[in-house]
């Protein structure tokens, strides 16, 4: 099961942090991969659930997309401390996991993605790992640009 671990520092509050990624509805401001998420609330709570729709090009030379509805569930969360989701998708499952840490100028976001495909998805996977661990860290970039501009 791939996983993949990024941190960047923001200098923001880890309450500011918090309070931004923990708006599924945002991701698409800074992740290459979001396309949209439905708002159920304001604040996600534990056990709260919600819908995102996630669009991927596998191949950066072909213009061929996948493009998953993923349904997720919040499994953990401590304000400005911790924050996680379970996702599923046709064809895979994943978890997304972010930690808020104090560094000397503002906040260590370190956030984690595991996910796991099944039957014909498989196949995609030698192409799908160089990729998602690229967007990983391009995504994390993008979370500290759009939050330091928006002080």
């Amino acid at each position: 099961m791939p996983k993949y671990y990024n941190e960047v520092i923001i200098h923001r509050t880890k309450e500011d942090v918090f309070d931004y990624v923990t708006q599924p509805w945002r991701w698409c401001e800074w992740h290459p991969s979001s396309q949209s998420a439905h708002k159920p609330k304001d604040v996600l709570e534990l056990n709260d659930e919600f819908d995102e729709v996630i669009r991927f090009q596998p191949i950066d030379a072909l213009p061929f997309y996948i493009r998953k509805a993923t349904h997720y569930h919040v499994t953990m969360t401590d304000r400005a401390v911790v924050w996680e989701v379970q996702g599923e998708m046709n064809g895979g499952k994943l978890t997304i996991h972010y930690d808020f840490k104090d560094a000397p100028e503002g906040t260590l976001f370190c956030r984690t993605l595991t996910y796991d495909v099944s039957g014909l998805n498989r196949l995609l996977q030698p192409i799908l790992d160089p990729k998602m661990e690229k967007l990983s860290g391009v995504a994390v970039n993008n979370l500290k640009a759009k939050l330091e501009s928006m002080q």
